[in-house]
Parts: C-alpha cells; sequence; structure tokens
C-alpha cells in the first residue's frame, strides 16, 4: 500500500543518511511495511485495510487507523498516533539493524572511515524498535496503542473480536535492550 516512502527518513529521529545513493531503500520499506502490518492485523483484516485505505475515498475508519486518532477505554481517554508513526520506528529499528554490516563477494564486510570510530547502530536500533513496541502495545499494555485502539474499536473492524488475531511474532512485541535480552 505504500503509506511510507523514504520521504519519511529525511528528518530525526528517523533520519537515513545519504537516501539519494541508497537504491533498495523503498523496496526495503514496502517489504517490511507490508510484513509488519500483516502480522498486526492478520491476513483477512489486513486485506480489508488495503483496499479501504486504497479506495479513493477511504471510509474514516481506515483513515483513523493511518493517521491516528483519540480512543475511549475504560471510560479514559488515549491517543493512538497512527499506523504511520508505528510503521517509521519499525522501518527504521530494521533499517539500522540489517545495514549494520553488508555482504560482499568478499563475505561480510563493516565499513570504517578515516579518524572515526565505528561504534554500531545498536543504541539507535533498540530506541527506534522501543518506540515502536511502546506504540504497538498488546494485552497488558492498551493505552496510546495501536492494541488498545483496536480492542476499542474492535467493532468497527470486524465482526467477531475472535477474526482479529495480533498476529505479531508470540503476540507481544516486546521491549529489546542492547543486550539483545
Amino acid at each position: 500500500i505504500n503509506m511510507i516512502t523514504t520521504e519519511h527518513f529525511l528528518d530525526r529521529p528517523y533520519r537515513i543518511p545519504n537516501i539519494e545513493e541508497t537504491k533498495d531503500l523503498q523496496a526495503f520499506i514496502d517489504y517490511h511495511e507490508a510484513k509488519l502490518l500483516r502480522a498486526m492485523f492478520g491476513t483477512t483484516l489486513y486485506n480489508l485495510f488495503v483496499a479501504g485505505i486504497g479506495a479513493a475515498t477511504p471510509e474514516q475508519k481506515w483513515v483513523d487507523l493511518r493517521d491516528g486518532k483519540v480512543y475511549s477505554y475504560n471510560s479514559t481517554n488515549y491517543n493512538f498516533p497512527g499506523l504511520i508513526e508505528v510503521l517509521k520506528a519499525y522501518i527504521y529499528a530494521k533499517w539500522l539493524k540489517e545495514n549494520e554490516d553488508k555482504v560482499t563477494n568478499s563475505g561480510v564486510m563493516r565499513n570504517t572511515v578515516d579518524k572515526s570510530e565505528h561504534v554500531g547502530g545498536w543504541e539507535r536500533y533498540v530506541a527506534a524498535y522501543n518506540v515502536f513496541s511502546s506504540m504497538a502495545g498488546n494485552i497488558d499494555r492498551q493505552e496510546n496503542t495501536f492494541y488498545g485502539f483496536m480492542y476499542a474499536n474492535w467493532e468497527d473492524y470486524v465482526t467477531n473480536l475472535s477474526d482479529w488475531i495480533f498476529c505479531y511474532p508470540h503476540n507481544d512485541p516486546e521491549f529489546e535492550n542492547q543486550l539483545g535480552i
């Protein structure tokens, strides 16, 4: 559906340098956007979302998912920032993790720069992934999250709550740390 483009990565906090030299970034974005949305929605709801948001005039419920909306849960208002924000953090984290090194004809290499020390992007990866995780949410983290928004509004998106399966691996995008545990 291409909600996210390279334009989303021109400024901080998700700036990817030298975008103009990166030939495969949009393909990378498209792949991870579809993969994450399928995991978060499940196949049925993913297909409904793609068709709905791709319509000439999308229904407001699909726009709310894409752009975010205030929702009420247990008589308290929360703000879901929208799938674009969730996707930006996730894709940026994946880009950092997958571009730490490069596979070449000579094997796996890490770039070096004169008068600089390579420190790796692990801290930035963890920070971006944890922003994604905090916006995605889970059964225990419903405040200001995708999960909370969907749970509070499930009747707008599915006819039976069991039709929506929060399919992210292990149903919970847990936080990460620099130790990888």
